[in-house]
């Protein structure tokens, strides 16, 4: 019995020294998780820089210097109620506001002359090149603090594009008046600047500078179709403009580019995980809390201050115990962005039809109760996920703006058709078949043909919209009258896509 018990007491006392261990081995363990640091080894930002930089880059070639003297002479308004106007009412005709309001805005106009004219010379040029650099953050704006936590070069850069808002405007402006006061030839003319912009800014690999290049090709296939809404164009100039269009498109079709995205990422994960051991390094967790700022998913008081609670970190700790490891973080990345590669390859409707969506979901985490299968399950790809929000539906503008140049084609053929034939064609096949048209205008979201309505001395154009049906060419508007121009799927207004009558 004696030999017994001290059998068992040595026993006991061997799982305590063990138990004891294996604490010890635990709280080192995460420790040291914890306090570890990240290796910098890599300049994403020269890797940046050097896939934006054009082959046989000629200065006189340039047009960024340009758009430096337009953005540096763009005046904005000075008085509130005027900014109101010109910010806020360019949706409505210029002859729906009083003098006094059409002064504000001629005024605008003219002192942003020589603002547009550098604007136009920049225009002309092949390409627009300058280096990204980093920018000093500004250390009392705490909704971007966690910028300067994370200390990631990439993530500070300069956009380059930041200035082209504002001329956007200048550009909407200008168009709209010269349509409407028989300005016909300038207000072509400012339709073609825009368009040549959007081509410079679509040849970066980076996705603002790409969003900036759609959003300058909808202002001036939009304005094209405004100045042939408001005037009579003869057949000559017609043609003139639809070749004109046609060679913009024949050139350079609008893409994205995820280069720049990916080596953002990468510089990301060198800042914020170790390098080597086991799956080639972990997640640091006093990063978490600067992605979670940035994520958006949640911002207390106490991250504004950069202080997170007792509990955040404890969640925080968690996360980072789950999350991938380094390795498979970047290979799941690559994953993504492989699909967004071939979803960019597919029309709207085929994507609706085979289900092609990405196979990762918005996080919704961080309410402080931790269920650990669903923390398991949101925390492996944390830092994934945040890093690419909404990049599947910015690829559905690819193939909605090649719907818009599509319908302009076709508009501008069909009243040349009408000088020529005294009359609206019955159907688009007509058109294609008497060499108006080299091809039919497909709607992205019917995988058809544009839906064309001969309407006797008018006709009407549209696409199926986002909620992929035929409305009979119904446009949508909000309440303060503004158009939505694809409509919207989750909307219970039933509309279309419509190109023509300009709604």
């Amino acid at each position: 019995m004696k030999l017994r018990q001290l059998l068992n007491r040595k026993c006991l006392k061997k799982c305590f020294i063990i138990v004891g261990l294996f604490i010890a081995f635990v709280c080192l363990y995460i420790l040291s998780f914890i306090y570890s640091k990240p290796a910098i080894d890599t300049d994403y930002l020269a890797q940046l820089n050097r896939i934006n930089r054009p082959e046989n880059l000629k200065q006189e070639d340039n047009a960024w210097p340009y758009y430096e003297k337009a953005f540096e002479l763009f005046k904005n308004p000075v008085d509130g109620n005027d900014f109101h106007i010109i910010y806020e009412e360019f949706q409505k005709d210029f002859s729906d506001f009083n003098d006094i309001e059409k002064g504000i805005i001629t005024g605008w106009l003219e002192q942003n002359q020589p603002a547009w004219q550098e604007f136009l010379k920049a225009s002309l040029k092949p390409y627009c090149y300058s280096e990204y650099v980093v920018q000093e953050i500004d250390s009392n704006e705490p909704f971007i603090n966690f910028i300067e936590l994370l200390d990631v070069p990439t993530m500070k850069i300069g956009y380059k594009s930041e200035g082209l808002r504002d001329f956007y405007l200048l550009g909407r402006w200008r168009i709209k008046i010269e349509a409407e006061t028989g300005k016909t030839q300038q207000a072509i003319e400012d339709c073609f600047t825009l368009l040549n912009i959007a081509h410079q800014w679509n040849q970066g690999r980076y996705l603002i500078d790409d969003l900036v290049g759609l959003h300058c090709n909808s202002i001036g296939n939009e304005g094209l179709l405004e100045v042939i809404s408001k005037n009579e164009l003869s057949l000559s100039r017609l043609e003139e403009i639809q070749r004109r269009l046609t060679e913009v498109y024949e050139s350079h079709h609008p893409k994205f580019d995820f280069e720049g995205e990916k080596l953002m990422f990468l510089d990301i994960i060198q800042h914020v995980f170790t390098k080597g051991g086991l799956g080639g390094g972990h997640i640091i967790p006093k990063y978490i809390s600067p992605l979670v700022q940035y994520s958006s998913i949640i911002i207390t008081m106490s991250q504004l201050d950069n202080k997170p609670s007792l509990k955040e970190r404890s969640l925080y700790l968690v996360m980072s115990l789950l999350h991938a490891r380094r390795n498979k973080t970047i290979a799941k990345y690559n994953e993504i962005f492989d699909q967004l590669q071939k979803i960019q390859e597919m029309t709207l409707s085929e994507r609706k039809q085979y289900g092609h969506v990405l196979d990762t979901k918005r996080l919704e985490i961080l309410n402080y109760i931790i269920h650990f299968d669903s923390t398991v399950q949101q925390s492996r790809y944390f830092i994934v996920n945040i890093f690419t929000p909404g990049m599947e539906r910015m690829t559905e503008f690819v193939p909605q703006k090649k719907a818009e140049y599509e319908a302009a084609i076709t508009i501008l053929a069909l009243k040349r058709y009408f000088i020529e034939n005294g009359g609206y064609p019955e159907t688009l096949e007509d058109l294609l078949s008497k060499g108006y048209i080299s091809k039919l205008p497909m709607d992205p979201y019917s995988d058809k043909s544009l839906v064309y309505k001969n309407e006797g001395n008018n006709f009407r154009l549209y696409s199926f919209g986002e909620d992929f049906e035929d409305n009979d060419g119904k446009p949508m508007f909000l309440s303060d009258g503004s158009l939505v121009k694809w409509g919207r799927k989750d909307s219970n207004t039933k509309s279309d896509a419509v190109f023509w009558p300009v709604p």
